[in-house]
């Protein structure tokens, strides 16, 4: 998810700008995804 978005347009891109809230959105969605999958049951 992160590469998706943060890491791969900003190396083929060279002029692209990514803000702060956008990385920060980015990895919230992310960690949010990843635990809703992976945590133990209840």
């Amino acid at each position: 998810m992160i590469n998706d978005v943060v890491f791969w347009p900003r190396l083929l891109i060279v002029d692209l700008q990514v803000t702060p809230e956008q990385v920060q959105t980015v990895f919230d969605q992310a960690v949010t995804t990843f635990v809703a999958r992976y945590r133990s049951p209840s």
